[in-house]
């Protein structure tokens, strides 16, 4: 599984493209052309106190479109997984004689 990102309207080829991880925890993208800078955080990574890695990375472009994929990491999987279950278990919303439960006239 992966973090992905798609960036569009961004008609430069691939190789215009700088993607990197930055020491504060952000991916960096910024064309050689100075035309286009962003950063981009990872709030799930960032609540796990999980660092970035650059190996982790992979960017490629397609239909104007730069597309940007982060692996997540195992910690992470089993994070998802954990609140997953929980929320399985919870009963579904509008089942029980709460104030959502109508009845006919």
């Amino acid at each position: 599984d992966n973090f992905e990102f798609r960036i569009r309207n961004l008609p430069y080829p691939l190789s215009t493209y700088d993607v990197k991880v930055t020491d504060d925890g952000k991916i960096t993208i910024r064309t050689s052309n100075k035309k286009y800078f962003k950063k981009i955080s990872l709030p799930d990574m960032d609540r796990l106190n999980i660092k970035l890695n650059q190996n982790d990375l992979k960017i490629s472009h397609a239909n104007n479109t730069l597309l940007i994929c982060y692996k997540k990491s195992p910690a992470i999987l089993q994070h998802e997984q954990t609140v997953f279950s929980k929320l399985r278990s919870l009963p579904p919303a509008g089942s029980g004689d709460g104030p959502g439960d109508c009845s006919q006239q």
